[in-house]
């Protein structure tokens, strides 16, 4: 081509900078489709986990009504087998066994499986959650549930391994293990009223402070469940 038939240098770079302009708008676009369909992923996700979320609150609103009730029961029993023990005569002691082994006998049991919320901090999804506020309402109660409760748990069962171990210059262990509640299971009567009552004034307090902590946990579950299921109905 000719020089004079070449199109001029302004023309050219005119030409140049529409074809740049125009693969920096379809990039763009394409940009933010992909970050549109990021985005609704995301959102679909985040609405997977909150439902998860709030079954697990939910469960955990179970247990800890039923640990409750237990918790309860616990405290009314511990204080009535103090009493009738304290009392120091045989068919009091025998009364104060039966208070004894009722809390014996019902033991605790729950499970501390892993959360959806566990999931989300391992996996690093717990970003999902903007809303700090919420995120911050889950990460305390999730942990008041590991370190608080379980740990209560632990605590109060091997508290009960060595009453019942501390009673037993007192009352026969076979019938603190078998539930019986009779005369001849009390070994010194006396003793237990001068002696024996120390241990059981110490699970009392255990009891009492697990009793406080499952009453906070039962509030804060109920108020961080209902943040969940106003986030879904959204």
């Amino acid at each position: 081509m000719a020089a004079k038939d070449r199109p001029a240098f302004g023309q050219r770079f005119l030409d140049y900078l529409l074809q740049v302009s125009l693969i920096i708008i379809g990039l763009i676009i394409a940009t933010s489709v992909d970050r549109c369909n990021t985005a609704r992923k995301d959102r679909h996700r985040l609405t997977g986990y909150y439902q998860a979320i709030y079954k697990d609150l939910e469960e955990e609103q179970n247990a800890t009504a039923n640990n409750l009730g237990d918790a309860i029961k616990d405290v009314a029993n511990l204080d009535a087998a103090i009493r009738r023990f304290g009392y120091a005569d045989p068919d009091s002691a025998v009364a104060g066994l039966t208070s004894l082994n009722a809390v014996l006998r019902k033991g605790v049991f729950r499970t501390f499986s892993p959360t959806t919320y566990d999931v989300m901090l391992n996996t690093g999804d717990i970003s999902l959650i903007r809303d700090i506020e919420l995120r911050s309402e889950l990460a305390g109660v999730f942990a008041y549930r590991t370190n608080i409760v379980r740990t209560d748990l632990a605590d109060y069962d091997a508290l009960v391994a060595e009453t019942i171990a501390a009673l037993a210059a007192y009352i026969d262990p076979a019938c603190i293990v078998e539930f019986r509640a009779a005369a001849p299971c009390i070994r010194d009567v006396a003793g237990l009223a001068d002696h024996g009552l120390d241990s059981l004034v110490l699970l009392s307090l255990a009891a009492r402070d697990r009793l406080f902590h499952l009453q906070l946990a039962e509030g804060e579950l109920e108020a961080v469940a209902k943040r969940v299921g106003e986030v879904l109905k959204d």
